[in-house]
């Protein structure tokens, strides 16, 4: 067979066969299957199985009006065997085949739908690589890692730039006592990118505890960092550092290329940023009160650094979503010239709920969004919270995070969790059960990203793990009403293991070939890892 064929996929050739007559008959089916993989010229060797390490393939044949046919065929050595089917004979026949490894993961997968009209038929059957298994011609066999920075580095999130480069964040020292900001920027392909900062990395010291949270990329290249700086574990401020696409502190920002804000004296955080067409940047995060109260925080600035004071008051705006102590944005996202915060809330029982605000461009709170401009949602747990959210095509907004259970504060067990919403915060009960969807992996499961395939089908990125010490890479793809898309890895779901400790994807982007790519930490964030899969 030619070098040069392009398509990877088995042909199974499934030959039909039976006595006439009759406008419903049982045919006695021959068959028959052949397996082919052809490489394109010069391809590197895919790490998929060959042949010889496929264990068993599935054949579903499916139609309206019909008991469906479910087929499990053994391989051994490379050899499927011939199988006999019986198939009642009908219009529009599905049939389904998926070729698994040793480890029951799909490799291969492909349908055809025929008319079977009695006598002779013959139905193939071209399997291609399945949706969500790793692309193998990306780094190691579909992961790429490096280590974070220097020793004692630990990455915290990543970002995509638009030319595919990835910025990892994070921080050197202790968390508790004394650490700084931390950024590395790495190629598409996962190595170091050292014509940034000083071979690849660049520190910024704020205060004594300094934290980074999120990233955003301005339209000229320009990188925002955003976090915590805290002078104790009580006190802290927004902490935001700009650099130039170089990596180099941005000293038209505020002077050098850092500012701190504070709203209340004791714990302000920021864990998001957005870029707004303007050139302003708003930051989201929380601001414990003097009450006790932590809130929904704030705060924008002109492309100076200087705050914007035609934005709530003085450039800052905070939000007592109910009140109880704990509620946090987590991410942004422009609506319009609108500007909408996810996050987390605590109820009056004390549990926490998804979590979504809308403001004015002026930062006043939107009072025809959701409740008199403030939405909640509670999955059924004590522990949900909202980490990431997308629009729709239509406007609709997608909101994912977690749901977990807590006990004394922490998870003993979290799903994948997304809601729907119209354009102003009504949760759409069309969507999944009553608006909402969850998702279980493994015993602790989070969302931190999700985006759109040009397809309209949702694809969330996050961890799945057994332990709060182990996770591994997280993928699930939804249908455009949230039942999970079984064409996609196992059921809908993908895992990888990148390390054997903490593995976490972070951002994720869809390439123009279709191809998911997630970025994140392993190691326990000692280590950038990035993955690729085939869609």
């Amino acid at each position: 067979m030619s070098p040069v064929i392009k398509r990877f996929g088995f042909l199974f050739f499934l030959f039909f066969s039976g006595c006439g007559g009759g406008t419903e008959t049982i045919q006695q089916t021959s068959v028959g299957i052949k397996i082919v993989i052809a490489q394109p010229l010069h391809q590197k060797v895919l790490g998929a199985p060959a042949p010889s390490g496929i264990s068993t393939v599935t054949l579903d044949i499916t139609a309206s009006g019909m008991v469906a046919i479910s087929k499990s065929i053994s391989v051994a050595a490379g050899d499927i065997p011939v199988t006999i089917l019986d198939v009642p004979s009908g219009p529009s026949r599905s049939f389904t085949a998926t070729a698994l490894n040793s480890s029951g993961t799909p490799q291969f997968r492909g349908s055809t739908t025929v008319n079977l009209n009695g006598g002779f038929q013959t139905v193939v059957i071209t399997l291609s690589l399945a949706g969500g298994t790793l692309d193998t011609s990306f780094g190691n066999n579909g992961i790429a890692t490096a280590t974070f920075g220097t020793s004692g580095d630990v990455a915290l999130v990543t970002a995509f730039q638009p030319d595919g480069k990835v910025i990892a964040a994070g921080f050197v020292g202790s968390p508790t006592s004394s650490s700084d900001f931390v950024v590395v920027r790495y190629s598409a392909t996962g190595s170091v990118d050292t014509t940034f900062g000083t071979g690849g990395r660049v520190t910024t010291a704020f205060t004594t505890i300094d934290l980074p949270a999120a990233i955003a990329i301005q339209s000229d290249g320009k990188i925002v960092v955003v976090g915590a700086a805290a002078t104790s574990t009580t006190v802290s401020d927004f902490a935001i550092a700009r650099y130039t696409s170089a990596g180099v502190l941005d000293t038209t920002f505020d002077g050098d290329g850092k500012v701190t804000t504070d709203f209340s004296g004791r714990t302000d955080a920021a864990t998001a940023v957005l870029i707004q067409p303007d050139g302003k940047i708003v930051l989201g995060g929380s601001s414990v009160s003097s009450t006790g109260n932590k809130d929904f925080a704030l705060a924008r600035y002109n492309s100076d650094g200087s705050l914007d004071a035609t934005f709530g008051s003085g450039g800052i705006v905070t939000t007592d979503i109910e009140p109880i102590f704990g509620d946090a944005v987590t991410r942004l996202i422009l609506q319009g010239s609108s500007i909408i915060a996810v996050g987390s809330s605590n109820n009056s029982s004390g549990d926490k709920d998804f979590a979504l605000a809308r403001y004015t461009s002026a930062g006043v709170l939107d009072t025809t969004f959701g409740s008199s401009g403030k939405t909640k949602t509670d999955f059924g747990t004590n522990g949900d919270g909202a980490t990431t959210v997308a629009f729709f095509s239509d406007g609709r907004l997608l909101v994912a995070g977690t749901s977990s259970t807590l006990v004394s504060s922490i998870p003993t067990s979290s799903d994948f969790a997304m809601a729907r919403y119209s354009a102003d915060g009504i949760l759409d009960a069309s969507f999944g059960t009553s608006g909402k969807v969850t998702t279980s992996i493994n015993v602790l499961d989070a969302i931190t990203s999700v985006v759109f395939q040009s397809d309209g089908k949702i694809v969330a990125a996050g961890s799945a793990g057994a332990t709060l010490l182990s996770s591994d890479f997280a993928l699930a793809r939804y249908s455009a009403d949230g039942a999970l898309d079984t064409n996609f890895g196992t059921g809908g779901k993908v895992t990888t293991d990148v390390s054997t400790t903490l593995d976490s994807a972070m951002s994720l982007s869809i390439q123009s070939d279709g191809k998911i790519a997630p970025s994140g930490f392993s190691s326990s964030g000692t280590s950038l890892a990035l993955a690729r899969y085939n869609p």
